[in-house]
């Protein structure tokens, strides 16, 4: 069995005989999951239909991948996997050796995976579901930073309300101590304009609005 890399996301494992490959990664999740054992056959250029899932030698790696086909001209074929928002940046042409899965074994059963005109239906709808995801999770990304970015300052306006400045004789010189209740929050002297103030309010307050 060769080895191939595995730290490519879209790997294979060549088995012998060439009629299984081990898949390794996420580019075509949840349709097959990595370690799936697929049960593959030859197939010739002029047979590929859109939809088809594809295994081939990647064209600049050491690496087979298995994406799905998404366009199918004369004289190329393009390819991409379910889980990726983007095709593949080459094409297939009639001079790479192709095979189709045709099964996934799991469980000890050989499941039917979907080829052709079906496959590719599926595999448009979870291209549509993969935009929705990443339009939604964009808003949402902003929304919570910018809760990340208020919430300091929710949080200073709250605990300035309840500062109170305290006047403590050290040593016959006067220090000012900030309390939060009993808790001191900083101290400072006199002699000196800018609170030294304690963790870890220190990483919460603001000393420019303080009293």
């Amino acid at each position: 069995m060769s080895e191939a890399a595995q730290d490519s996301p879209h790997a294979v494992n060549s088995s012998t005989g060439g009629h299984e490959v081990r898949f390794v990664g996420t580019s075509m999740s949840p349709l097959f999951t990595s370690l799936d054992q697929l049960r593959i056959e030859p197939i010739s250029f002029q047979e590929v239909h859109r939809g088809d899932i594809l295994v081939f030698q990647h064209p600049s790696k050491p690496i087979q991948v298995v994406h799905r086909a998404v366009e199918v001209k004369d004289d190329y074929v393009r390819t991409r996997g379910d889980n990726l928002s983007a095709p593949d940046p080459y094409t297939l042409t009639e001079l790479d050796q192709l095979h189709r899965v045709v099964g996934v074994a799991r469980g000890g059963t050989l499941h039917s995976v979907l080829n052709g005109p079906k496959g590719f239906r599926y595999a448009r709808r979870r291209h549509r579901i993969l935009l929705l995801r990443r339009s939604i999770r964009r808003p949402l990304l902003l929304a919570v930073l910018g809760v990340h970015a208020i919430a300091p300052v929710l949080l200073q306006r709250i605990l300035r309300k309840h500062l109170r400045v305290v006047d403590k004789q050290v040593n016959g010189t006067t220090t000012q101590l900030l309390l939060l209740g009993k808790r001191p929050v900083g101290k400072r002297a006199t002699s000196r304009s800018e609170w030294e103030l304690n963790p870890p309010f220190d990483k919460i307050l603001s000393t420019t609005h303080l009293p």
